[in-house]
């Protein structure tokens, strides 16, 4: 991390593989990375630079990691799905997949519990995150 003001490193972190779709979420820095066997996301407290927590997750990171209330939201692929991931613990609160396989969908908006994407088949999609299930689609 480096300090914008002055331009010195704060601290450095070094993860297995290449870090990608970071995001600020609140006091924690989040990426993704796809190491050999699996994919993991890292939060590290983005003062002292240590790892708060990680969590596992099969497939790889597709969308960037979308920061909403407490909760972290991603695509990724191989499985197809959309993941939402509690902030403070890493801890998976919901697994959305796609109904095709390949599918692909870029979040659009969201709030407490619903997830609109704009997905591959030009269609809008509405996720019930909590409960992982489509409320509507709708053609564009």
């Amino acid at each position: 991390m480096v300090d914008i003001g002055e331009g010195k490193t704060r601290w450095r972190h070094r993860p297995p593989s290449e870090g990608r779709g970071f995001t600020a979420a609140g006091n924690l820095l989040c990426f993704a990375t796809a190491e050999p066997a699996v994919s993991r996301l890292y939060a590290l407290d983005i003062e002292q630079g240590t790892v708060s927590w990680t969590s596992e997750f099969p497939g790889a990171l597709y969308s960037p990691l979308y920061f909403f209330d407490d909760r972290l939201l991603f695509h990724a692929l191989a499985p197809s799905g959309l993941f939402a991931v509690d902030l403070d613990s890493g801890r998976r609160l919901a697994h959305y997949r796609f109904p095709s396989p390949n599918a692909i969908g870029n979040v659009v908006d969201a709030d407490e519990r619903r997830v609109c994407l704009l997905s591959n088949n030009r269609e809008f999609e509405t996720i019930d995150v909590e409960a992982g299930k489509l409320l509507w689609s709708a053609e564009c």
